[in-house]
């Protein structure tokens, strides 16, 4: 007589260690998708031509002896794309790339969040612990970068 041997596993058994594994990958493939997004989503966060925008803004106004401060006044953020109306200023903004330009009070950062878009929210939501006044600068490229210009 033929025995039968016990040894191994039976379709049933095969299907779910399948089963198991289908869900651990899914999970492992969600979690990992996560924080690719979160990654991709800040690349774009200070890149170097960014910052070399921001950075241009920031010679400019103190080529010409901006008081941050008094320019700000009591805002908690001044768009100044268009504060200054030269050709000089708007040759470093066409060169430069730059779309949007803002004077910002650090510390009011969480109370004007809601008056820009969703990505440039994200971006700032990056910058709530800072502190003093930051050129914050968007490219056409939706890029974002920070100059910090005082306390």
């Amino acid at each position: 007589m033929k025995v039968i041997s016990k040894k191994g596993f039976f379709l049933i058994e095969t299907l779910v260690v399948i089963g198991i594994l289908g869900i651990v990958v899914t999970l492992l493939f969600r979690s990992f998708y996560n924080l690719y997004s979160a990654f991709s989503a800040s690349e774009y966060y200070n890149t170097v031509s960014a910052s070399n925008a921001a950075y241009n803004v920031y010679k400019y106004c103190n080529d010409q002896s901006v008081n941050y401060t008094t320019l700000i006044g009591t805002n908690n953020y001044l768009d100044i794309t268009t504060q200054f109306s030269n050709t000089y200023f708007d040759k470093i903004k066409t060169e430069t790339g730059i779309s949007k330009i803002y004077l910002i009070k650090g510390t009011s950062i969480n109370s004007i969040i809601q008056n820009f878009d969703v990505l440039f929210r994200k971006y700032l939501l990056t910058l709530e612990n800072e502190t003093g006044l930051l050129i914050v600068i968007s490219t056409i490229d939706g890029e974002y970068g920070i100059m910090r210009v005082g306390s």
